[in-house]
């Protein structure tokens, strides 16, 4: 549209000169045709800003260009959306494919045993959960692994001291792994599942910082996710007892002369253990993990911000 504007302006400035040229000029016959053309070149001019103005403002086609404000406006646009759609899944088919190379690879490796499959399959299962660690969704699932889970009802079914003796607290060696038999199978694959995701809590357990301020951090910047997903009622059906009970052992325990040479001396595998802080004391009991729990807090030197936790969730549930 440029271009047309200047010619325009050409065009009446040539008009303007040929006007002066005639009012002094003899040659009127002649300046009179260069006059006539001269109006015919303005006309023509004028005529083109406008047909280009007019398809400017309507957007048109001219000269096979599309002049437009917002590609997003284009009926196209759709179908490139729908194009990035079909990509990505491909993408994905293609992801699939690559797991299921690696598989092969796996299994020429390991000279087809029949056990290299269901090994990487738990190791894609302990990748999932690695990958969204520490988000809603992580602890959602965390919770649903470790107290059993019905999504119908919506509701944790697994009790007090049940789903701490859930997560595995030591590792068979390959030859004695429990055989899950035919994963293709839907509730030996559920199986399988649960017992690799409980595979993954057994080993994030054990690389935790249980430094003080380690076990303090993580739980001041997490505690909102228990206190999310655990209602007074689940709390209750759930943790109350536990808690109730790892509370009443350490300050049991704490009020004992010598509480802590008694825990550097002796463990649970000793048949002493259970008789400190009293035998009477003890028995009141139905495991012995309460009194372990605090053997291996002792150890760790971070009893003190352990018990101020416990004492938390007690006195958030009271109110």
């Amino acid at each position: 549209m440029n271009f047309s504007l200047q010619l325009l302006l050409v065009a009446a400035l040539f008009t303007v000169l040929i006007i002066l040229v005639m009012a002094f000029s003899n040659q009127k016959i002649l300046v009179r045709t260069f006059l006539i053309l001269s109006l015919l070149f303005l006309a023509g001019s004028a005529f083109l800003l406008f047909t280009e103005y007019t398809a400017f403002q309507k957007r048109e086609v001219r000269n096979g260009a599309i002049e437009i404000m917002d590609w997003q406006d284009l009926p196209e646009y759709e179908i490139i959306k729908n194009e990035l759609t079909a990509f990505r899944h491909f993408q994905e088919f293609r992801n699939a494919l690559n797991g299921y190379e690696m598989f092969l690879l796996d299994v020429a490796l390991q000279r087809n045993d029949p056990k290299s499959y269901p090994i990487t399959l738990r190791d894609e299962f302990i990748a999932q959960l690695q990958n969204q660690e520490y988000e809603p969704a992580y602890w959602k699932k965390i919770f649903a692994i470790a107290f059993d889970f019905e999504p119908k009802v919506e509701e944790f079914e697994r009790a007090n001291y049940s789903a701490v003796f859930s997560i595995p607290f030591g590792f068979q060696d390959q030859e004695e792994e429990e055989d899950f038999e035919d994963l293709t199978n839907p509730e030996n694959y559920s199986n399988f599942e649960r017992e690799s995701q409980l595979i993954y809590i057994a080993l994030k357990a054990q690389s935790f910082d249980r430094t003080p301020e380690g076990v303090s951090n993580f739980w001041d910047q997490n505690k909102v996710y228990f206190y999310t997903f655990f209602s007074n009622a689940r709390y209750e059906k759930l943790c109350k007892e536990l808690i109730d009970d790892l509370i009443l052992v350490y300050e049991e325990i704490v009020h004992t002369p010598l509480h802590k040479k008694f825990y550097t001396k002796y463990d649970v595998s000793d048949e002493e253990f259970m008789d400190f802080p009293s035998k009477k004391f003890t028995r009141k009991f139905e495991y012995s993990w309460p009194f372990s729990f605090w053997d291996r807090r002792f150890r760790e030197q971070n009893e003190k911000e352990t018990i101020r936790i416990l004492k938390e969730i007690q006195n958030h549930y009271k109110d």
